[in-house]
């Protein structure tokens, strides 16, 4: 086969060149030179050489920037659905029984951790931008991050013995869920609708709505229960503790900041920061130590619950550093922040302890 050298070779030679095509889809990109255009038109089989770039098939853009009206978000090499949301179960479980002719030594443990933490970023805005005869202008940032967890650990220890039994239970269980929060440090997460150092002239509305609906649902459970019989003692120990804590950090931000060198000017404006997160949470331990001996039964029970919920938003709507104008044709601006935030928390520990024996019978609960 003959070698060829490209950069020198006739591509006009009929007997070894021909025009090539290449299929196209709506969206596809083609440099031309220093150019580079976007192509609009039907799905087909276009040959580049010959094509001509002026045509209205075809839209001159900047190499890095993209047309989303008519970018294909079907194509998964470019785009991926984004689902803010966790929902998470861990749960423990742990039984011991011993029953010996002498002594009986059951020990238990149950644990259940679980952190959960989402961090996102929603801005919509126009920032060091000219737009001119725009029918409206409307910028919708969202956050719907929602946290649903339901954690629970569970201990049971079962000590019988012909002279002595001993049980010994614990139960533990741990959640940490965090929104706007990296670990130990606030980092909170953004929504924002604004429009930066930009002069927008719109026949109709300029609206900007930034809108919070993050959620933390959140179940966390322990209990702990230890039984211990002996003929002449019987010792029972259960602990059961849990720990829940939620926290919510964002920004919430609806503006206009700098007007550009013409200024802005709509029909109306209007600028909503619009706040409704929300936290739901449920702790509960419980522990039951029950011991009996012929001579003595000693019983202790501890349950220990803490619960921490933390909101912690910022909502803000503004207008700042307008130095040219900011005009309304025929209605007027309207600048609200609102948040309805709320915490709903139960956090309760019960315990019980039950001893009895021959000559004492001792029973400590907390």
């Amino acid at each position: 086969d003959p070698e060829l050298d490209l950069s020198t070779t006739d591509y006009g030679d009929d007997d070894l060149w021909e025009e090539a095509e290449i299929a196209l889809r709506e969206g596809n990109t083609v440099q031309v030179g220093n150019n580079v255009y976007r192509y609009t038109g039907d799905d087909d089989d276009v040959a580049l050489g010959t094509e001509n770039f002026n045509g209205a098939s075809w839209q001159l853009v900047q190499p890095d920037t993209r047309n989303l009206s008519i970018t294909d978000y079907s194509d998964t090499r470019l785009w991926e659905l984004v689902d803010g949301t966790i929902t998470t179960r861990a749960v423990a479980a742990s039984l011991a029984a011993s029953i010996g002719g002498k002594v009986g030594v059951a020990v238990s443990g149950a644990g259940a951790i679980s952190t959960n933490e989402i961090l996102t970023t929603s801005n919509a805005f126009i920032q060091d931008s000219n737009v001119v005869q725009a029918a409206k202008v409307d910028l919708d940032a969202a956050n719907t991050s929602i946290i649903t967890a339901t954690i629970a650990a569970a201990s049971v220890a079962i000590g019988v013995g012909g002279k002595a039994g001993v049980g010994v239970s614990i139960g533990l269980s741990i959640a940490e869920n965090r929104i706007g929060w990296n670990g130990g440090e606030r980092s909170p997460a953004e929504v924002r609708a604004f429009v930066k150092d930009s002069a927008i002239a719109t026949a109709g509305s300029l609206t900007a709505d930034a809108v919070s609906r993050s959620k933390i649902d959140a179940i966390v459970l322990a209990a702990s229960a230890a039984i211990a019989g002996g003929g002449k003692a019987g010792v029972g120990v259960a602990g059961a503790g849990v720990s829940a804590t939620n926290r919510v950090a964002t920004l919430i931000k609806a503006y206009v900041d700098g007007d550009g060198a013409t200024g802005i000017s709509a029909a109306d404006v209007a600028l909503r920061a619009n706040d409704t997160s929300s936290i739901n949470a449920i702790g509960g331990a419980a522990a039951i130590s029950a011991a009996f001996g012929g001579t003595a039964g000693v019983a202790v029970s501890v349950g220990v619950a803490v619960g921490q919920n933390h909101i912690s938003n910022e909502v803000e709507a503004y207008v700042a550093n307008a130095d040219s104008t900011l005009s309304t044709n025929s209605g007027g601006v309207i600048i609200e922040a609102k948040t309805t935030a709320g915490i709903k928390a139960l956090t309760a520990a019960a315990s019980v302890a039950i001893g009895g024996g021959g000559t004492a019978g001792i029973a400590v609960s907390g």
